[in-house]
């Protein structure tokens, strides 16, 4: 039942599309051509040859009528013979195929071994009649009622076939009696297997339209890392972990979820019955508040960037808008000194941003959290000392950065050396003056990448290769860097006390 609702439901979504104009004029053309075809006739002998010619349906009439000339007298023969016959109406009913809807299934009858004599039928392929045309039941007998499978009303539904072992045509040609109910085989149903499963992985995709989940499963010691397609019906039940009723809008890229249904034929396919997301890569707004935390996002060009454009940091704006914050990407030009900033949850600062005096000192007295990727910054903002003054944006290639993987509940379950992308990243290190996350080897000696100062943050892991660089672990501690910072747990998704610790200068 779940598979017919689930198809169903995702024909009717299916989008309808107009036939290309080359096919109509194609099959116009044919069928011009095909007209001239007939109606290119060779005149009889003695005709003028400017005579019109007599039109196809004229030629039709005519053919018609000759035919049934000839044709009458053996007609009336034919009726006149089964006028004298009396033909056994069930007998017609049971073997006669009776048409039925295309979503009818079919009954396949196959014929087990016949004993020495005359060569049994082949098997043959025959419509279910459905409930409301279904035949006669035979007249008792001494081995009992017919059983259940075939008297049931409705037809066999789709998934199920039904598989007979007496020889074709025993329906029609077997005597009625008690030797012939006794020896009657019973069919036995067969059906695909559809697997009860559940999941639990993170959501790398979400298609509003047509209501599906991409998710990737963890791997282990003995199964890989698996991407499943997860269908949501009418009929799921989706849940917070709390238990609060969830709805499918509010599912988003990063959610930790579990998925229970029913596995399809397709494989990695999966037909949900319920979902509950574990941890929410977007904080739950407060009862009765249903406006989703605000971001703010200095970056120098933001006005005039557009996807695909996602350079350096600026695949952060579409991470943070695919995880279903608000934001406001803003040119750092903009921000002035009486800029109220108290209506956001976090200011990211990305690179490049240029901010004035004014633009700093407006961040610095909104106390709102703060996450900084540029490093010219960490200085005036009180996140540490560049290495390299006189080049503050001097990198070392790379792309892994080594974890410490009990500094923060950001960074829990991850420790040692941690690959964060696909291809080489700008890893630009500091002096961190606080907490650090992550560092790297520069010229021998250790230098922080990732480090947290009360609540600003420095993340100098920032080449996104316009946004196509960074790997799922890279995301995976962005967003529990971004949780952390609005005030929430990592890893659970509670909050945390009432708001962020006071940064530390």
């Amino acid at each position: 039942m779940a598979h017919y609702r689930g198809a169903s439901d995702f024909f009717q979504r299916l989008p309808a599309q107009r036939a290309p104009l080359s096919i109509r004029r194609d099959l116009y053309r044919r069928i011009d051509t095909e007209q001239r075809r007939r109606l290119r006739w060779l005149p009889f002998p003695g005709l003028p040859s400017g005579l019109p010619l007599p039109s196809a349906n004229a030629v039709g009439f005519i053919v018609t009528a000759v035919l049934l000339a000839v044709m009458t007298p053996q007609l009336a023969g034919v009726w006149r013979a089964l006028a004298g016959m009396q033909p056994n109406s069930e007998a017609q009913q049971a073997t006669a195929p009776t048409e039925v809807p295309f979503a009818t299934p079919m009954v396949t009858v196959e014929p087990e071994a016949a004993p020495p004599g005359p060569a049994a039928p082949t098997a043959t392929a025959i419509p279910v009649v459905p409930a409301t045309q279904a035949a006669p039941p035979a007249s008792p007998s001494p081995a009992g009622p017919p059983s259940p499978a075939a008297t049931r009303a409705g037809p066999v539904p789709p998934t199920q076939r039904v598989t007979s072992t007496a020889p074709a045509g025993a329906a029609a040609t077997a005597p009625a009696g008690p030797a012939a109910s006794a020896t009657a085989p019973k069919p036995t149903v067969t059906s695909p297997a559809y697997a009860l499963r559940t999941i639990i992985g993170t959501v790398d995709a979400v298609d509003r339209k047509q209501k599906t989940l991409r998710l990737t499963t963890e791997a282990s010691a003995s199964v890989p890392a698996r991407t499943w397609q997860v269908g949501w019906f009418e009929g799921t039940a989706g849940s917070h972990a709390n238990g609060r009723k969830l709805s499918f809008e509010e599912v988003g890229i990063a959610d930790h979820v579990e998925v229970t249904g029913f596995e399809a034929p397709q494989a990695g396919t999966l037909m949900a019955s319920s979902v509950r997301v574990l941890v929410s890569a977007v904080p739950q707004a407060s009862p009765g508040i249903t406006r989703p935390a605000r971001v703010l996002v200095l970056l120098d060009g933001a006005d005039n960037l557009r996807a695909p454009q996602f350079g350096f940091t600026g695949d952060w704006i579409k991470r943070l808008g695919d995880t279903g914050y608000a934001v406001t990407a803003l040119e750092p030009v903009r921000l002035t000194g009486t800029t109220n900033l108290q209506e956001f949850s976090l200011i990211v600062v990305g690179y490049p941003a240029t901010l004035s005096d004014a633009a700093l000192q407006a961040v610095r007295n909104s106390k709102v959290p703060l996450l900084v990727a540029d490093p010219r910054l960490v200085q005036p903002l009180g996140l540490g000392l560049n290495v390299d003054p006189m080049q503050p944006t001097r990198s070392i290639a790379g792309k892994k950065v080594e974890v410490v993987g009990q500094a923060s509940p950001v960074t829990s379950g991850f420790a040692g050396e941690v690959d964060l992308a696909r291809d080489t990243l700008y890893r630009t290190a500091i002096v961190a003056n606080g907490t650090v996350l992550a560092w790297i080897n520069d010229g021998g000696r250790r230098q922080a990448v990732w480090s947290l100062t009360g609540n600003a943050m420095y993340l100098g892991v920032w080449w996104s290769n316009h946004g196509q660089n960074h790997n799922a672990t890279y995301w995976t501690l962005f967003d529990r860097s971004v949780l952390y910072l609005v005030g929430r747990d990592p890893l659970s998704g509670a909050p945390v006390g009432t708001s962020a610790p006071a940064p530390s200068r």
